[in-house]
Parts: structure tokens; C-alpha cells; sequence
């Protein structure tokens, strides 16, 4: 889907379908989204949440199936 200033918008599945990206487009910087990881893929079972001001600005929320949330490799919670 194209948003504002024809920046795109989309649902992505990736290594063969084992995981799927929602969101801004990631490549260019656009803005925000949301990452789900399969079981099958890489990073299993993770999910992340992204903002992105621009290709040189990052930030996002991970967790994973440990039970650890960690914000942009700055801080860590764990249970």
C-alpha cells in the first residue's frame, strides 16, 4: 500500500514465509513496524517493534522466547 508522499506500506513475508514483517518500509527508513518471527525461522519466536526516523536513526523493542524485552541493545529486562 503507498501512504504519504507514495512511502510504502506492506505486509512481507520473508525467508519463504517464515516470518513476516508489518509496517513502514524498513530499508528506506520510513517509520514504524512490527516483526514476527516463526518458530522455523531465524531468531524463533522473537518479536520486534521498530522505529525508524530515517536509514541512520533505529530503534526497537525485541523480545524474545527467553523472556528477555530489550530496547534498542541499551537496556535489558529479563524475568
Amino acid at each position: 500500500m503507498k501512504g504519504a508522499s507514495s512511502r510504502d506500506f506492506s505486509f512481507k513475508f520473508s525467508q519463504s514465509g517464515a516470518n513476516v514483517d508489518v509496517g513502514w518500509d524498513w530499508t528506506a527508513g520510513h517509520g514504524a513496524g512490527l516483526a514476527l518471527r516463526s518458530a522455523g525461522g531465524s531468531n524463533a519466536g522473537d518479536f520486534v517493534l521498530y522505529a525508524r526516523k530515517d536509514t541512520s536513526a533505529e530503534y526497537a523493542l525485541i523480545g524474545s522466547t527467553g523472556g528477555v524485552l530489550t530496547w534498542s541493545n541499551r537496556f535489558r529486562f529479563s524475568s
